[in-house]
């Protein structure tokens, strides 16, 4: 062991601090040509809706603050469920290129969106879409490798037991639940007639 070296879990402690400073400043800093306060007073407004109201809130108002960290950590997480529903969740790096369509496909979204709020960009066109897609994208990208280094996804995590025999050994496995054989059901009173 190095003299410089960090043990594990103080490592794990110091990503973790570290990926809230940098989750807090994503969202309250503003994207470069992005007026914040046009797009929160847009949103305090009613005018976002209760979809975007409820994005917002799961992206710690990185959406209503323009903020480089709009979109959070929803395009991974969205691609860890579909890669789950497909049967196919030991498959990491497909879940980060699925990662890296979703996030490019939104923020563009959110790029042509911000377009449309008055004032609240200051020079509209492609090489402002073009920024937008590049900066989301990589902000997400960030917090998933980020997550991944927290949770051990990617290497000897529970998701990826069925990677390699070699990982298994050591964990804990799945039990089945035991039933009883005579399961009786609940006593119900039969209604009478009245």
């Amino acid at each position: 062991m190095s003299r410089f070296s960090i043990p594990g879990p103080w490592r794990r402690v110091g990503l973790a601090l570290g990926g809230l400073l940098f989750l807090d400043l994503g969202t309250r800093v503003a994207m470069p040509r992005i007026d914040g306060r046009v797009l929160a007073e847009w949103f305090n407004g009613g005018h976002g809706g209760w979809l975007l109201g409820l994005y917002d809130r799961l992206t710690a108002g990185g959406l209503s603050h323009g903020g480089w960290l709009a979109l959070g950590i929803m395009p991974y997480v969205s691609a860890r469920i579909l890669m789950r529903l497909a049967g196919l969740q030991h498959r990491i790096r497909a879940t980060r290129v699925l990662t890296l369509v979703l996030a490019a496909t939104q923020s563009y979204g959110f790029a042509r969106w911000a377009e449309h709020v008055p004032g609240a960009v200051a020079t509209p066109g492609d090489a402002f879409v073009r920024a937008t897609v590049v900066t989301l994208t990589a902000g997400t990208l960030v917090l998933m490798w980020m997550h991944e280094k927290l949770t051990g996804r990617g290497t000897a995590s529970p998701d990826a037991r069925g990677a390699s025999p070699q990982l298994n050994e050591g964990l804990p496995q799945a039990q089945p639940i035991a039933r009883p054989e005579n399961v009786s059901q609940p006593h119900r009173p039969v209604p009478t007639p009245v």
